[in-house]
């Protein structure tokens, strides 16, 4: 069969968080991203070694602090509503780290 080729256009860029000029060791890069189910969070692993959660619209929540090296990794439980909100995290330090974050309805 014959390929076809695809061309994507970003047509508008936006900011959906920012983990600041002051990020821990000066390295502000983002390793990973994983939104929760419900798509009403997301989180961000980040090269400072801290996971960082954000509201859909890029309101920082929580700053996670645990992490010796780069975090890989993150994800939610999907029982989030029951389980009150679990919340891993990785790290190419070797640790999982499991959080329970306390939101406000």
């Amino acid at each position: 069969p014959e390929r076809e080729n695809i061309t994507v256009k970003v047509q508008t860029r936006f900011q959906t968080c920012n983990l600041g000029e002051n990020a821990a060791g000066g390295k502000p890069g983002i390793s990973c991203l994983r939104f929760r189910e419900d798509g009403k969070l997301f989180a961000v692993g980040g090269w400072d070694h801290r996971a960082r959660i954000f509201t859909r619209r890029g309101k920082q929540i929580a700053i996670l602090k645990g992490h010796d090296k780069t975090v890989t990794a993150v994800d939610w439980s999907t029982d989030y509503y029951t389980s009150g909100c679990l919340f891993s995290t990785g790290s190419s330090d070797g640790k999982i780290l499991l959080w329970r974050l306390l939101l406000g309805k």
